[in-house]
């Protein structure tokens, strides 16, 4: 549809200033120009009453040296016409109804989508009005629901899925039973709610909301505690180092005027000390990492979840977002990452 429209516009345009044809003159050649184009190319030519075609170049004979007296190409004129005054309509109808949506047509061939004014449910596909004239030509289309796409992005109107068992009806409930998005006719076949648990898909997206905004608060709740406990740790870190470097420097004032003896054991000492402020930091940095690491796999999550709660999904999708939501609560009321600071310090302060 959308290419037959395209072919027919280009076939209007006038060869010389690449716009519509206004005032078409036919000349003997069979090339068709604007009349005042032609008056243009003409005077530029100097050729008497003689004009060049500016496509195939041969030469024609103008009557009484005025380039009007070729004939008017009266089947480009009425195209023409009936195109620029549908353009017109449909621009006007834009600027009524698709232009606070900024959607474009998705039938139209992707250089030449206008702007779409309605959706249709069943098809799901966004329409301009041409294309919306040709699709309720056909009788099937008759009872497909249509609605405006400015409702649609002003969230009025959600769009809905076509039932994949049954395409004339429209997926409007969800079985919680089988976690599957489900038509009216499904629930007279398969998942009858005296056996299954079934709700509107409006109450399914507000309770999923609902859980993805408390998820969301304990997430922050979560990610708080974790912060304190890792300035704690960097804190500690300090604390193990201070001490760590009083005790070095005793070693080092008691064991300085010892024979050689006392002198490798002081050596001796100084390496267990090191190491072990080496293996007391790296513990310490060790809970850091876990808590970053916990935080970032955490915050991936519940991305993913973010995006599925706001993008359309397939039946199996809710199985997986039902599974990811599980997982994100059980991370959340987990026990927070090992902290080791309190066996940490009691064996600093007693080394």
């Amino acid at each position: 549809m959308a290419s037959a429209r395209k072919h027919l516009r280009d076939s209007l345009i006038c060869p010389i200033c690449m716009g519509l044809l206004t005032k078409p003159k036919l000349l003997p050649c069979s090339h068709t120009f604007c009349e005042d184009c032609l008056t243009e190319v003409h005077s530029t030519q100097a050729l008497g009453d003689r004009i060049t075609c500016a496509v195939c170049r041969s030469v024609a004979s103008v009557s009484y040296n005025n380039v009007s007296n070729f004939p008017t190409n009266q089947i480009a004129q009425s195209l023409a016409e009936d195109f620029k005054e549908r353009s017109d309509k449909t621009r006007t109808a834009d600027s009524m109804n698709g232009a606070s949506s900024g959607q474009r047509c998705t039938v139209c061939d992707a250089d030449d989508q206008g702007l779409a004014t309605f959706y249709c449910q069943h098809c799901s596909e966004f329409l301009c009005d041409y294309c919306l004239e040709q699709h309720d030509r056909f009788k099937k289309n008759v009872f497909h629901e249509l609605v405006s796409a400015r409702d649609i992005a002003s969230g009025k109107i959600r769009i809905q899925l076509a039932c994949p068992e049954h395409p004339r009806e429209l997926q409007q409930f969800v079985c919680i039973t089988c976690l599957v998005r489900t038509c009216c006719r499904c629930l007279e076949v398969g998942h009858q709610p005296d056996r299954h648990e079934v709700i509107g898909i409006e109450e399914d997206e507000e309770s999923h909301k609902a859980t993805v905004d408390l998820l969301q608060e304990k997430i922050e709740q979560k990610t708080a505690v974790i912060q304190r406990q890792s300035s704690f740790v960097k804190e500690r870190i300090g604390v193990v180092q201070n001490i760590i470097g009083q005790r070095r420097q005793e070693i080092k004032n008691v064991f300085e005027g010892a024979v050689e003896r006392i002198r490798r054991r002081r050596d001796k000492l100084l390496e267990e000390c090191n190491a072990y402020e080496r293996s007391l930091c790296e513990d310490l940095e060790g809970i850091i990492q876990c808590n970053d690491d916990f935080l970032q796999n955490l915050s991936a999550k519940v991305n993913v979840v973010i995006e599925e709660s706001t993008a359309q999904c397939g039946d199996q999708s809710l199985s997986e977002r039902a599974a990811r939501v599980d997982e994100i609560e059980a991370l959340v009321e987990g026990d927070n990452p090992v902290n080791l600071m309190l066996n940490l310090q009691h064996s600093v302060q007693n080394y």
